[in-house]
């Protein structure tokens, strides 16, 4: 988990040291998003489906994970480091810009921060 305020200088910061072509992902413009809304890049592993999540977790929080599909068991997060190619963290990041995943929530903007 990464805190939401934090998301747009990380990315940033991938940008500037050519880690992750970025397409609009730092652009976080829209409405913040509800918890639990989440973009994400889908995959394949082998016969598995799986999808690289961005998800809101709460107003300060946000988490990039991976989900795999397994068959009759439904969606399960992976516990482990994720391991995929940038092009997909960049696919999954610019949806969750578009999605207002990446926003900070208004209640954190009024707030004033930690210095108040």
């Amino acid at each position: 988990m990464v805190a939401a305020g934090d998301v747009p200088g990380l990315l940033a910061q991938a940008a500037t040291q050519e880690l992750l072509p970025l397409d609009g992902a730092a652009d976080a413009s829209g409405a913040a998003a509800e918890p639990g809304i989440f973009a994400a890049s889908a995959g394949r592993s082998g016969e598995l489906r799986d999808e690289l999540r961005v998800e809101r977790i709460d107003d300060g929080h946000v988490r990039v994970a991976r989900w795999i599909m397994r068959p009759n068991r439904g969606w399960e997060l992976q516990q482990a480091p994720v391991m995929l190619p940038p092009k997909r963290f960049a696919e999954a990041l610019a949806a969750a810009a578009r999605k207002g995943v990446l926003s900070s929530p208004e209640s954190a903007l009024a707030s004033g921060g930690p210095g108040e």
